[in-house]
């Protein structure tokens, strides 16, 4: 376990575990009350004592932007709580075959949010506890079948958004949906057709 409560004063933390090894456990809570920017990669996320959730941001008083890679829940973690008052930007990208998992939302002030799976089989449930009132920016690219429960869970949680990036089959696959209606004051939707590298 990584020794957060030596570091005190940290203001940014970069994880990285490499792909090939295990993935590093982290404590329940990382008490980094300084921390400002968190990048975590090939982590695994423990439970509280008698929780089935995980809760280990909700210390870090000061976070503004958290980037998870590739991470994993212990076997007796049904949940991954990312609750912080104070988080504005959240990036949750998987690049390998990783288990899908309930990630609950309680960032009242979050205002980007970015969701990057390129594996067909590891898109996370999400829900959140509060409107997301602030929530601005999304940018989605998944392989996912987007009329899966799970994407249009998605799209309900993005409705206030007024600007969303997509790879282009992801946007062909959301303007399918008929039944879901995008209600934006303001509309800006850029095409980042983001696996062939081309630039809209």
């Amino acid at each position: 376990v990584f020794p957060f409560h030596f570091f005190p004063s940290l203001t940014s933390l970069h994880l990285n575990t490499p792909d090939f090894r295990p993935n590093w456990n982290l404590p329940k809570s990382l008490h980094l009350s300084a921390l400002k920017s968190l990048f975590l990669q090939n982590v695994c996320f423990v439970t509280s004592d008698g929780n089935d959730f995980a809760e280990p941001f909700s210390t870090c008083v000061l976070l503004n932007t958290l980037v998870l890679g590739n991470f994993c829940l212990a076997k007796d973690v049904k949940v991954l709580r990312i609750s912080n008052p104070n988080i504005s930007s959240l990036s949750l990208h998987t690049w390998k075959e990783v288990d899908s998992y309930h990630i609950q939302l309680s960032a009242p002030k979050l205002s980007f949010l970015s969701i990057i799976d390129v594996d067909f089989s590891s898109s996370h449930q999400l829900s959140s506890t509060c409107n997301l009132t602030f929530l601005e920016e999304v940018h989605i690219d998944t392989y996912s079948d987007i009329y899966s429960p799970i994407i249009l869970n998605w799209l309900q949680l993005f409705s206030n958004v007024n600007k969303m990036t997509t790879s282009m089959a992801t946007f062909k696959s959301i303007s399918d949906v008929s039944s879901f209606s995008f209600d934006f004051c303001i509309v800006s939707i850029i095409f980042a057709c983001l696996l062939q590298n081309i630039a809209c």
